[in-house]
């Protein structure tokens, strides 16, 4: 059987290493799902094209590896966009395909015509339609090296007819299609960084997604220079919660000792982080980047030197050129105040704090502690993800995932092969094991609510609030000028619908309309208790009157009927 163009492109993808492709199956993937069928590729469903491309991107952050998502004709591939951003905006290497009408039918405003190139063109570093058998090799071998080499998202649109079409030569130097290596800094660029570390006093380690892997030379790069260890939120997994160099993360997901902590240093070393948030960062004093990307150096705060490398590489010959630190007073003063966040972090995750409520910080905790060493935390922003940053409390061997929305599927987690930049994940550790515990909305699934509680109390919605010393707002822990965490809880179940607000499928208005009309009803069951009791207290302070006497009572008959009487008055009087 003569090979067609889409068993060249499932081949390229089974030789570099892809083991699922995510997506929603129509007609114009046909001849696409039919040559996976005859692959070791695993076909993964999904309901819907944007869960696909957010799994894809999941895949490839935790592995390193090229993701693939596909979607057919029209809607289809128009509905991948929203989760590609996902891995655009996290540089993950993803190859997207799009279905597509036959050729002939292009330019003629046929049933459910898209420009695939022009929408996939803001959220793709390459987007191509293959037009022909002839062009499918080279069009596909770029697509995926584009892919790598951001990393971020490369798409193809797939025309029926060219897919189904006898392929005309197949994909060569697929052994370039992979991750690039890593790669140390210059000598140059090392000698001068060594030289305005030992120029320094107080010096703290900033730590991004470019660490993972390097925990050990980090460790021993902070024991030398008696320097604190503070990471982004995407560099949380790197080390454990309790090691005593990590001093917790930065900003509003962070801790007040890290912030002080930069703000007095004399020089601040960010290792494979371009972290956006520069309010949070010393605008005055020494910083040095070092990151593979030239164009993330120094665009967050002044910055000299930017240099270019790998962390790990890098790291190991700067252990060679600096010289060692013998005053350990700034470190040591960190590590106090560390520890008297931790205290108050702990005493707001305990569950008896409060007797009718559930707070969020207790889920978070309890999650944490329940989870296996080697579970993937899928978080979403929000406040969800102030509560995660700062109440898991990581192993050092489980991965977290910050995502700009929720994965509508838990197939983020089954991965392929790995490479040596990837994520390193525990001995033992089950690819194909999809584990979340905290959705977007809060919600804790697999009955933990009762455990997170300590007790048999049921999990009920929430409505957060936020309290800062000396500000009001959203301004959360982390922040200068105030060390209180957003204190929440979550509200008692709607007497109404006899379950929580998220399980009853009302949201927006609806959800407004029925909390408003239970304000009603207990304001109303006030008033009337409030009557209630002042009938009852105008009754009590009347002076009791005089029971009448029947005519039984005041003459003895047994057939009077009972007529009421006045004493003295004659029985067969009424009154």
């Amino acid at each position: 059987m003569a090979q067609m163009v889409a068993d060249v492109l499932v081949g390229v993808l089974e030789q570099i290493g892809v083991r699922q492709i995510f997506g929603l199956i129509g007609d114009s993937l046909n001849p696409l799902g039919d040559a996976v069928r005859r692959s070791k590729i695993e076909w993964i469903g999904v309901r819907h094209e944007e869960g696909a491309a957010l799994a894809a991107a999941g895949q490839a952050k935790l592995t390193g590896r090229l993701g693939v998502c596909a979607g057919t004709t029209g809607p289809g591939s128009t509905h991948l966009v929203a989760g590609l951003y996902e891995a655009a905006r996290d540089h993950a290497p993803v190859l997207a395909l799009s279905g597509d009408m036959v050729t002939k039918l292009r330019g003629i405003d046929y049933f459910q015509t898209t420009e695939p190139d022009l929408l996939f063109r803001d959220v793709s570093l390459y987007t191509e339609t293959i037009t022909s058998a002839a062009q499918a090799p080279s069009v596909i071998h770029q697509a995926i090296a584009a892919a790598y080499a951001g990393p971020g998202v490369a798409h193809l649109t797939l025309p029926l007819d060219v897919m189904a079409a006898k392929a005309e030569g197949e994909v060569t130097s697929v052994a370039t299609l992979r991750p690039h290596p890593e790669f140390a800094a210059s000598a140059a660029d090392i000698t001068a960084i060594a030289r305005q570390i030992d120029a320094a006093a107080n010096i703290v380690i900033m730590c991004g997604n470019g660490c993972h892997g390097a925990a050990d030379e980090l460790r021993a790069l902070s024991d030398r220079l008696k320097a604190p260890l503070n990471h982004s939120f995407k560099g949380k997994d790197i080390m454990p919660f309790d090691d005593p160099h990590w001093m917790g993360g930065i900003g509003m997901v962070g801790t007040k000792a890290v912030y002080n902590a930069i703000m007095q240093c004399d020089l601040l070393l960010m290792f494979g982080t371009d972290y956006p948030f520069s309010e949070f960062l010393p605008h005055k004093g020494a910083v040095i980047q070092i990151d593979e990307r030239a164009s993330v150096l120094g665009r967050r705060t002044p910055t000299a030197p930017g240099v270019m490398g790998s962390v790990r590489p890098t790291v190991k010959l700067l252990l060679d050129q600096v010289a060692a630190k013998s005053d350990g007073s700034f470190f040591e003063h960190v590590t106090s105040e560390r520890r008297k966040w931790d205290a108050m972090l702990d005493k707001q995750a305990d569950p008896k704090r409060s007797r009718d409520r559930i707070h969020p910080q207790a889920v978070a905790r309890a999650a944490s502690d329940a989870a296996k060493h080697d579970a993937v935390f899928v978080i979403d922003t929000g406040l969800n993800t102030l509560w995660s940053g700062n109440w898991i409390r990581q192993s050092g061997s489980q991965a977290d995932l910050g995502v700009l929305q929720q994965l509508r599927r838990r197939d983020c987690a089954r991965s392929g092969q790995r490479h040596p930049g990837a994520r390193p994940l525990a001995a033992g550790h089950r690819p194909d094991r999809r584990r979340r515990f905290q959705h977007a909305d809060g919600r804790v699934p697999d009955g933990s609510a009762p455990q997170a509680a300590g007790e048999g109390r049921r999990l009920q919605q929430f409505e957060p609030w936020t309290h800062c010393a000396g500000s009001r707002g959203s301004r959360s822990a982390g922040v200068p000028g105030g060390d209180r965490i957003p204190e929440s809880g979550f509200r008692r179940v709607c007497p109404r619908l006899r379950r929580p607000w998220f399980q009853g499928g009302t949201t927006g208005r609806a959800a407004r309309r029925d909390r408003r009309g239970l304000r009603r009803r207990r304001a109303r069951g006030r008033r009337l208790r409030r009557r209630g009791r002042r009938v009852a207290e105008h009754a009590a302070s009347r002076p009791r009157a005089r029971r009448p006497l029947c005519h039984r009572e005041n003459q003895g008959s047994r057939d009077c009927g009972h007529r009421t009487v006045t004493p003295g008055r004659p029985a067969g009087l009424r009154e």
